[in-house]
């Protein structure tokens, strides 16, 4: 998940990703390695990001809207410009009153996750005496919205089963961060975003295509930064709202567009990454061992957001933790390591008798598990993983 890089390469052929944490959902292959001799699926353990949405806050694109508006009544914008903030005006308009809110984009990803988890995992919803299926979703309403969505696609695929929904503070601990553990290193990544931004981001060349006397135009603008900011921000949530692609490259150049993004990918890679998730691993192994023990539960769905999910597979190894932005930036980018919909699915096998076997699947695709030797594959004792993992909470700053 490390090997894609934020990079002038990548820009050029693969423009969309620019958008880093907020891409779509890329829906991935249901392949799978064949499970050794006579093992078969019966549980799964899953975490999902929610689904597209809409930009969490209004002043994030309305910076950028109010300054274009105040140019262009004084004819300070080019063609260009007009075309850009036609664009961005009408993502303000369609996010108005929904900030934050799931999209029908959004919805959607997690109906067809659903339902190639139930074909995939045929045996673990067809199970005649594992019928129950334990939902939990963040108190966010785009969370819930995605639990929605996903188990109404599982109901109407097998409506024996036994769904059971929960949502409240009580849940709050393992299924989002607090931001609290950031605190401490905030002022540092943000000191390094701005140093980033001042030295990548030319605020002349930036608007040269967009506005037909930059000097003048940006002369109005208070915080030019923060204007090219709010321009980028408007931008990238466009795909997750289900609009075309809009390529931003014919209204900013390439060195401006790389340093947003850039700027963007490294900080949340490094903020949303650091670096523990114990109580959702925690939760993991206490419903597992519940699972284990009965024969009523067949899946624990949990549905909430990317901050604590880029911990968990942090933490156990399936992505690197970085300590600034120039290392983030050039190991991994945030449309591949936590895109929208992102999911995190452990599938539990047996043969009736004897060791229980888990693989591990980060948006569908099987993982390995560094530190651990498997079975054979990416199939791994559960005594094993479990043991592992304990260590992992216990230690607390320890990665497999």
């Amino acid at each position: 998940m490390a090997n894609a890089q934020v990079t002038v390469e990548k820009l050029r052929t693969s423009p969309e990703e620019a958008t880093s944490l907020f891409h779509p959902y890329p829906a991935a292959p249901d392949i799978d390695t064949p499970a050794p001799s006579g093992y078969k699926p019966f549980y799964i353990s899953h975490y999902g990001r929610h689904g597209s949405r809409y930009e969490t806050s209004k002043s994030i694109v309305e910076t950028a809207v109010v300054r274009m508006k105040k140019l262009d009544e004084k004819g300070l914008l080019t063609e260009k410009g007009k075309e850009l903030y036609s664009f961005l005006q009408r993502v303000f308009d369609e996010s108005d009153g929904r900030w934050g809110e799931l999209t029908g984009l959004g919805a959607a990803e997690h109906r067809e996750i659903a339902s190639r988890m139930v074909k995939r995992f045929a045996p673990v919803f067809g199970d005649k005496d594992r019928k129950d299926v334990r939902c939990v979703a963040s108190t966010t309403t785009r969370c819930i919205v995605s639990m929605a969505s996903a188990t109404g696609e599982i109901r109407s695929q097998k409506p024996s089963l036994n769904l059971t929904y929960s949502v409240g503070d009580r849940y709050q601990p393992f299924m989002r961060s607090s931001g609290s553990s950031t605190k401490s290193i905030s002022p540092t990544i943000d000191k390094e975003r701005n140093q980033m931004f001042k030295a990548g981001l030319d605020p002349l060349r930036a608007g040269s295509a967009i506005f037909t006397n930059p000097e003048e135009a940006l002369a109005q603008i208070p915080n030019p930064i923060s204007f090219f900011e709010s321009v980028y921000r408007g931008w990238a949530i466009h795909l997750a709202m289900g609009f075309p692609f809009f390529d931003l490259r014919e209204y900013l150049d390439e060195t401006s567009i790389m340093t947003l993004w850039g700027g963007t990918d490294g900080r949340y890679i490094i903020l949303i990454g650091y670096p523990f998730a114990n109580e959702l691993i925690e939760d993991i192994i206490k419903r597992a061992d519940d699972a284990l023990d009965g024969k009523s539960v067949c899946a624990d769905l949990r549905y909430g957001h990317d901050n604590i999910l880029l911990r968990l597979v942090n933490q156990i190894g399936l992505y690197t933790w970085y300590g600034n932005i120039a290392e983030a930036n050039a190991g991994g980018d945030m449309a591949t390591a936590v895109p929208m919909g992102s999911n995190f699915q452990m599938v539990f096998y047996s043969k009736g008798r004897g060791d229980v076997l888990v693989k591990v699947l980060y948006n569908e695709k099987e993982r390995t598990l560094p530190g651990l030797k498997p079975v054979s594959g990416p199939y791994y004792k559960w005594t094993d993983v479990r043991e592992a993992w304990r260590k992992l909470i216990t230690n607390n700053t320890e990665t497999l």
